[in-house]
């Protein structure tokens, strides 16, 4: 096994025990419905499945370095000026993931990333309805590109950001409660 290569996987271990500390319930449900999905996409043989799969381990990295550093550091002024921004992480994992299936359309989409990262980040200072259900589309998106239920699995790690998005919100004093 190249050094690097396990360099990685003893990394990504280190991030999910953290993980597994920092927020045990959520991190544990988002990485054990991702686990399920990928037995059942390895079990019917589906390479279309992958892909959503990946994306949703991406949007679990993300969502558990965001816990971690949530956590370890706590919340400061510039996390809650900067929360709107976080609503636009499901989409980073979709495109990201779209770059490496599909290149030419992957690398437009990370442009258009950066313009739902603006707008996002301007629209988005305090929770709305709005933002929620623009969130939540990238799984929608997902089983309409990969033509498969096991998508279904994105919103799960979904809705552990949105969880960890309130919680900023918390702090900031804004009602979660929309």
């Amino acid at each position: 096994m190249e050094a690097s290569l396990l360099l990685s996987i003893i990394l990504w271990c280190i991030l999910a025990l953290l993980a597994l500390i920092a927020s045990p319930r959520r991190s544990f449900l988002s990485l054990v419905a991702i686990g399920v999905a990928f037995y059942f996409a390895v079990k019917a043989k589906s390479t279309n499945a992958l892909w959503p799969l990946g994306a949703s381990f991406l949007l679990w990295l993300m969502t558990s370095i965001l816990s971690i550093r949530r956590h370890l550091v706590g919340i400061t002024k510039r996390d809650v000026e900067n929360a709107g921004a976080l609503y636009s992480l499901p989409y980073l994992g979709l495109f990201g993931v779209l770059l490496f299936s599909t290149p030419e359309i992957g690398f437009l989409s990370l442009l258009t990333w950066l313009l739902l990262w603006y707008w996002f980040k301007e629209t988005c200072r305090t929770p709305k309805r709005i933002c929620l259900v623009i969130m939540n589309l990238p799984t929608l998106l997902l089983m309409g590109i990969y033509q498969t239920p096991l998508a279904l699995v994105y919103a799960v790690p979904t809705l552990w950001l949105q969880k960890e998005i309130e919680e900023v919100g918390v702090k900031n004093g804004v009602n979660p409660d929309i």
